[in-house]
């Protein structure tokens, strides 16, 4: 895991919800007597409405505090009228000036060239059934009635909106971009059995196997988990280069003994669990540092070298620390001229308490156009970005403390100087 660059942060998509929204009012805006005590509970927060948690402090914006359906995905039979829908987020034009521009994780990743897909449960059929559909206009009522329409975050943002008027180019009323990331739960398996799974991968499941106190088993939700691990673990070239998060939102309202910390004006959340599956993860630990659901955010952008997103992102800590600790170190250059040749040795040293799993591979990614690595073990397929060479450091587990050499051979470049980014991959990265 490298060090995260300074970068721009973007606003947050949940402090831009525009004001014209008012509409939303009919469903119960929040409401608060003199002495800032809730009266009832709506969708968004009043601008200048007493924080909950420090009551000298006041909401400077409008913010979503429960659920509110996208004008892009309207759920069947279930909205509220028309105009009370969230209008699209903005994603895909920086230079409207009526609309604030919001980014998301899928938009980074995207720029960067990074494979990824939201993946959930019952999509499908909810596609069907919602009254967005320019197709079937909400006709079909197939969807599944635990299916969370209001928890499918990209779909409230332009470039990911499920639809498309464009029915001359696009007969089945599908937004090709919205199609190529948002899909069902089924693609998941599919993506998993055929190894075409994306460097990113988001599951979100139906109801039914979500664990939701009210409605859901959490017996039948938790060996759901187990069986979704279990297909990736099935796939060893797949599974050598996996990291598998599982985390919840309210973890069922269980009691927790523990006060989490105040943050923000939005005050403690209850704790939830994470569990990391990997085979990077630290075996038999707990980590006790304090994370929050953004980490996961923090985690892929240090991990891809991505701008964060928000200050939460950006103030998070990421899950780094949860892996096995391999750290590499880089010689300076030799040029041998009459070979045409400019060697360089990087080490790999497992820092951890754990033994790395072999074989263990040096990648070189965005290595400068103008050399090549002559002696590469071969390049990377599937294991992002593609393309990338890599050599074999060694073909067997690396103890604690121990550390294994690799001679980088380049060709010697018409120009300029040889740069790359570097990092180890255990297991084969070109299945």
């Amino acid at each position: 895991m490298g060090k995260n660059a300074a970068a721009p942060v973007y606003p947050n998509a949940a402090s831009l919800i525009p004001n014209n929204i008012a509409a939303l009012d009919n469903n119960g805006q929040l409401s608060l007597n003199g002495s800032g005590k809730l009266l009832r509970d709506g969708n968004i927060t009043p601008i200048g409405g007493v924080s909950f948690v420090d009551s000298t402090k006041t909401f400077d914006k409008n913010y979503a505090v429960n659920t509110i359906f996208s004008k892009n995905l309207q759920s069947h039979g279930g909205d509220p009228n028309a105009a009370s829908l969230l209008p699209s987020q903005n994603d895909s034009n920086p230079n409207d000036a009526a609309r604030p521009f919001i980014v998301n994780i899928g938009d980074l990743l995207s720029a960067a060239n990074v494979t990824w897909k939201w993946y959930s449960g019952g999509w499908n059929n909810a596609l069907d059934s919602s009254p967005s559909n320019p197709v079937t206009q909400g006709a079909p009522n197939t969807v599944n009635p635990l299916f969370q329409w209001h928890h499918q975050p990209f779909a409230f943002f332009d470039n990911y909106a499920p639809f498309t008027t464009d029915l001359a180019n696009h007969p089945d009323g599908r937004n090709p971009v919205s199609a190529a990331h948002l899909q069902d739960k089924a693609n998941f398996y599919q993506d998993v059995a055929n190894n075409t799974l994306p460097a990113v991968s988001f599951v979100k499941f139906l109801g039914p196997d979500n664990e939701h106190p009210g409605y859901a088993s959490l017996q039948q939700g938790q060996q759901h988990v187990a069986d979704l691990v279990a297909q990736v673990q099935a796939q060893p070239q797949l599974w050598a280069r996996t990291l598998i998060v599982i985390t919840y939102d309210e973890h069922g309202g269980r009691w927790d003994h523990v006060t989490p910390p105040a943050r923000d004006i939005w005050g403690p959340g209850v704790r939830v669990p994470a569990i990391i599956i990997s085979p990077f993860a630290r075996q038999g630990y707990v980590d006790h540092t304090p994370y929050d659901t953004s980490s996961i955010l923090k985690t892929i952008e240090q991990r891809f070298g991505l701008p964060a997103l928000t200050a939460a992102d950006a103030n998070a800590a990421s899950l780094a620390g949860a892996f096995t600790n391999a750290q590499l170190k880089r010689s300076g250059y030799s040029v041998n001229r009459r070979l045409g040749r400019v060697t360089q040795v990087v080490t790999v040293t497992n820092a951890g308490s754990l033994p790395l799993a072999g074989p263990i591979n040096v990648v070189l990614d965005n290595l400068s156009a103008n050399t090549t690595l002559a002696n590469a073990s071969g390049a990377t397929a599937n294991n992002p970005p593609a393309g990338s060479p890599y050599i074999v450091a060694s073909s067997g587990d690396l103890a604690p403390g121990a550390s294994v050499s690799v001679t980088l051979q380049f060709t010697i470049p018409n120009s300029g100087g040889i740069t790359y980014s570097a990092r180890t991959v255990t297991g084969t990265p070109n299945p």
